[in-house]
């Protein structure tokens, strides 16, 4: 059996990847996205409401800039 690493030793996306892949239905995926958003592990785009990992600086989904990200060229 393999063992779960801990996650104070884990960064923020990598952890909140575990979890959501650990999610056996869409209400605990739902609750894992909300959760992550919270701890700012995840950001949610205003355009299309899709979460994405706090590193992007555009949304995932539809590429809207996350609010507050600097630009880059």
């Amino acid at each position: 059996m393999s063992q779960t690493p801990d996650i104070d030793e884990l960064t923020p996306t990598t952890a909140i990847t575990i979890l959501l892949g650990g999610a056996e239905t869409t209400n605990e995926s739902k609750v894992l996205m909300r959760v992550g958003a919270r701890v700012g592990f995840l950001w949610q785009c205003v355009a299309c409401r899709e979460a994405s990992y706090l590193e992007r600086t555009a949304c995932s989904h539809c590429g809207a800039p996350r609010p507050g990200a600097a630009a880059t060229d």
